[in-house]
């Protein structure tokens, strides 16, 4: 009897204290939190993030810093953590050509691991003008060199800002962009220009115009190829269609039945105010999800900007906006969205009351196991500002981040990143089932106690 005791206790000691360390439901392995910006001297924005199959980070960002001959202007950095060694290498200058601003990067990978880079870029390279272009690059994952810089956007006369890029699975390069060019009779607002790299011929596609049902501006598009590597599209837009002639999320992708593009849909049907920054992402069962930031005072949100969010089925059924940052009263930004192998949603974010104020980045899931969100988890707290996470999921769904930070007062920002070793829903599933494990055995021990105790009861009875 003694014997199962000391097992049961055992058993119910190691139970304790598994639960007091494992974290479930929690945000997983302890956060490494690293500055990436090391030799910048200036401020280093607006950071975009890739992780290769090798586990090697790649991370751009556009900086003022006087780096490597680079000029006092803002250019293109690069940086990769090599998995290998255990470190970051050196800085790389990406806008090499540039003689003039670069700004706004935009990094993808393709299945040979080969990263592709995109910005916006006002220098007069190969005849492209004074007037911003949009710029690529890629980095051969072979020779670790640079391509020759290409300029995309060789049919506007206007300025063309704030690209948009995703690199689908033959290897395509998809870029789209804002641009005030009255190209194809477009008009002189803000228009979603796209173009294709063939991946076979290293050619680029002619321009077209997405936003043709658009009257007003048109900004700041998402891009993501699906599995079959059709172009999807979302942005904010002034237009009214029926929608308000404040921003709404408009939606438009390549129907590759019908080899054109699908009419214009509205994604933020119940929004009355400004609804802007859309992120997308695909799931592994085709639906794909948009987050952006709303003032719309929806279902008790508050006037503040808050984080929407919203899904297309593959069957093309729209669900109902959700508020991913329901209890804040804080002014929420810039959504970026990314989706693991369970088809669990991770979203991050970074809230701020006015430019002089301290700004935090936020997380939150959404559990593919329960269809359940989980509570809002701020990832960096500071007095200083953190600014536009960028969020992405490698091959075994660890979780990557990368932001800016610092402060207004001498406009020193750095370029920071983190990982979640075991993301949320992997590690809570690993959790149960220890504890469900756990659970059994002492089931198992207090079945064996209670089976000895009975025949030893029978034994005495038997005796008498």
């Amino acid at each position: 009897m003694r014997k199962y005791q000391a097992v049961f206790q055992f058993i119910f000691i190691f139970a304790l204290f598994f639960i007091s360390f494992v974290p479930l439901n929690s945000l997983g392995a302890a956060q490494s939190v690293q500055l990436v910006s090391t030799e910048s001297t200036e401020k280093s924005f607006r950071s975009d993030i890739v992780v290769d199959e090798n586990n090697n980070i790649h991370i751009v960002w556009n900086d003022l810093t006087n780096y490597g001959g680079s000029g006092s202007d803002l250019d293109i950095f690069y940086k990769r953590w090599n998995a290998s060694a255990g470190s970051w290498l050196s800085t790389e200058v990406v806008s090499t050509e540039s003689g003039s601003y670069s700004e706004a990067p935009k990094v993808d990978i393709d299945s040979f691991g080969n990263i592709h880079v995109i910005w916006h870029d006002g220098s007069n390279y190969n005849s492209a003008g004074t007037d911003a272009d949009i710029f690529y690059k890629m980095l051969n994952a072979t020779t670790w060199l640079w391509t020759p810089t290409e300029v995309v956007s060789t049919e506007s006369t206007q300025a063309s800002l704030w690209p948009a890029l995703s690199v689908d699975s033959m290897n395509n390069v998809h870029v789209a962009w804002d641009d005030v060019t009255n190209y194809l009779s477009s008009g002189t607002d803000n228009d979603i220009f796209y173009k294709y790299r063939n991946v076979s011929t290293g050619m680029w596609s002619t321009a077209e115009v997405i936003s043709t049902e658009s009257t007003a501006n048109s900004r700041f598009a998402s891009i993501i190829a699906d599995k079959n590597d059709a172009p999807h599209l979302a942005w904010h837009d002034a237009t009214d269609l029926s929608s308000g002639s404040d921003n709404d999320i408009f939606y438009k992708f390549w129907n590759l039945t019908l080899m054109n593009w699908s009419p214009v849909s509205v994604v933020s049907t119940e929004s009355d105010l400004n609804s802007e920054r859309v992120s997308l992402a695909f799931d592994n069962t085709d639906n794909l999800h948009f987050a952006w930031h709303d003032l719309t005072d929806y279902n008790g949100a508050g006037a503040d900007s808050d984080i929407f969010f919203k899904r297309l089925s593959s069957q093309n059924i729209w669900s109902t906006t959700e508020i991913i940052s329901s209890g804040s009263n804080l002014m929420e930004y810039v959504p970026s969205i990314a989706i693991d192998s369970t088809n669990t949603i991770h979203v991050v974010w970074f809230n701020g009351l006015d430019r002089n104020a301290p700004s935090n980045i936020f997380y939150r899931y959404w559990d593919s196991s329960t269809s359940q969100w989980s509570t809002i988890q701020e990832i960096r707290t500071t007095s200083l500002k953190s600014w536009r996470p960028e969020i992405y999921i490698d091959e075994t769904d660890n979780i990557h981040m990368t932001w800016s930070e610092g402060n207004d007062v001498d406009d020193d920002f750095d370029i920071y990143y983190a990982m979640i070793s075991d993301n949320p829903s992997t590690i809570f599933g690993y959790s149960t089932v220890i504890l469900i494990s756990i659970g059994g055995l002492l089931i198992i021990v207090l079945i064996m106690l209670r089976t000895r105790k009975m025949r030893q009861l029978t034994e005495q009875k038997n005796k008498n």
